[in-house]
Parts: structure tokens; sequence; C-alpha cells
């Protein structure tokens, strides 16, 4: 045990992995299709043993604080190394985001200046392409054109367009880590 500026710190069992991290802003025509696709994409990421990334719901994006103005969900992605993190958020968009509903993808660390942007602050700030890489699903009828003000892909699904943002940003993150903090009130 010890004590940081009168902190009891129980030293006890706890993993921690040197991992890359994504986050990824998802929206959709309401909250509920929103809801659906984040529990998709993150559905099977609850821990990194035998599996491609961890991942997560952080938060529910008011409509009118995500790019597009609809209502949103931000999820995390953590993974071993980059291209495990790429590969992830590449299939896990591909196969859960873009196929559920009214979906849209955005980068959630960088883009337009926004409140809250790492981008060009972060230690280890890297980005990687996901827009062009599913644009291939659009079988030729895919263009690539500025929405609400970034980069991004269109691509041709039964329900209209998946706008997926060109390329996500991804940081240095710790991942599997436990931090219990106990108090009284």
């Amino acid at each position: 045990m010890m004590r940081v500026r009168g902190t009891l710190i129980e030293d006890t069992y706890a993993e921690a992995f040197a991992m890359r991290a994504a986050r990824v802003v998802v929206t959709a025509c309401d909250g509920w299709w929103a809801r659906r696709a984040g529990e998709s994409a993150t559905g099977y990421g609850t821990s990194i043993i035998g599996c491609d990334a961890e991942a997560g719901v952080e938060v529910e994006v008011a409509a009118g604080e995500t790019p597009d103005g609809r209502a949103g969900v931000a999820l995390l992605f953590f993974a071993r190394g980059q291209k495990g993190l790429i590969d992830a958020v590449r299939n896990r968009a591909g196969q859960c985001l873009m196929t559920c509903a009214t979906t849209a993808v955005f980068d959630g660390l960088s883009g337009s200046g926004e409140e809250g942007s790492v981008e060009g602050s972060a230690q280890g700030y890297e980005r990687f392409d996901v827009g062009e890489y599913l644009s291939y699903f659009g079988d030729g009828y895919q263009r690539a054109e500025r929405a609400h003000g970034r980069a991004c892909w269109k691509v041709p699904v039964m329900d209209g367009w998946f706008v997926v943002e060109g390329e996500v940003g991804s940081v240095a993150a710790v991942g599997g880590g436990n931090l219990l903090v106990c108090g009284e009130d």
C-alpha cells in the first residue's frame, strides 16, 4: 500500500496493456437505430482475449452534437497495435455499421476543429483509411465527397446512402487495466 496526496492506494493485481485506440461516432435517423448499430459493432469486444479488439459504447451523443446533426453514439475500440486496430474498425464498420439501417460513421477524435479534437495535439496520433476501404462495396456507384464539412465516402445501400468519413484517427492508449475508486460520499 502507498499514499498519494492523502489517498490510500492498495497495490493489488491489475493488468494493463499498451494499445492503440480509436473513437468512432455513429449516427442514425434516431437514437434507437444508433444504439442498435453501436451495440452490434461492439457486442463481441469485452476482452482482447480471443477477440480482434476491446470495444464498447462510450456515450450517447445528442443530435445537435454530431457531425450530421442526427442522434448518435460514440464507440471506443482498443487493439494491441495499429494494424489490429485498423482491421477491427474496418471489419466492424463494414459488417455491423454499414449494414444497419440509416447509419453514418465519423471520426470521433478529430475533424473540423470540433471541441474535444485531439488531432495534432496527442502524442502518437495517427490516421488510417476507413471510407475508401468500405467504398468498394458500392460496386462503382460510390463517390467521394465532402459531407458535413468532412472528407467522406457515400456508398449506396438498400435504405439510401451509407456515409463514412474517409479517415479515422488513433492514439496510443492503455487497455485492460483495472482502477477501482471507492469513497464514502
